[in-house]
């Protein structure tokens, strides 16, 4: 069954607020798999994290930018932070060169640069639903050795008795 994003985004947001996965899971009906999967999938998660919210992903360019690029302007913005440093001059002279609003640059700089650590933070809570789910597949994998083992037992008794009982 295929899920949207807002309803994945809506579970994960139970979870992070605390609730258990398999609360969660019983609530809106889906399976306790489905929603560490959805935990583990840092564009959900981010959304999430950032109150459901995916306009932290769709920053518009200003068409004031000129020839100057994203890292460009992410690099400005972060430069503009530096308090020890007086780079405004700099940051000027970069803007005019490539035809850019320096106003502009900065505030887009200042959006890519909420979107990248969001996307960092995502990333960061989804691995440890990743390395949950590898260390459930493991527990599953293990039962699934001892299950088959448990059945090669089985049949090896019933080939017994049926060996016993023709005799």
């Amino acid at each position: 069954m295929a899920f949207t994003n807002e309803f994945r985004v809506k579970v994960v947001t139970d979870v992070l607020a605390g609730k258990e996965v398999s609360d969660v899971a019983k609530e809106y009906g889906v399976s306790d798999q489905s929603v560490r999967n959805w935990l583990a999938d840092p564009q959900v998660l981010a959304i999430a994290i950032s109150g459901g919210s995916n306009e932290v992903f769709q920053v518009e360019r200003p068409s004031s930018l000129g020839e100057l690029t994203d890292k460009h302007a992410l690099a400005l913005y972060l430069l503009s932070k530096c308090t020890d440093l007086d780079v405004s001059g700099e940051i000027l002279c970069v803007c005019e060169a490539a035809g850019a609003d320096m106003l502009d640059a900065l505030a887009y700089g200042e959006k890519l640069d909420k979107r990248r650590k969001l996307i960092e933070s995502a990333v960061k809570e989804s691995s440890k639903y990743i390395d949950k789910l590898q260390n459930d597949v493991t527990k599953l994998n293990q039962r699934l050795v001892d299950q088959k083992d448990s059945f090669e037992q089985v049949i090896q008794a019933m080939k017994t008795l049926q060996a016993d009982s023709q005799k």
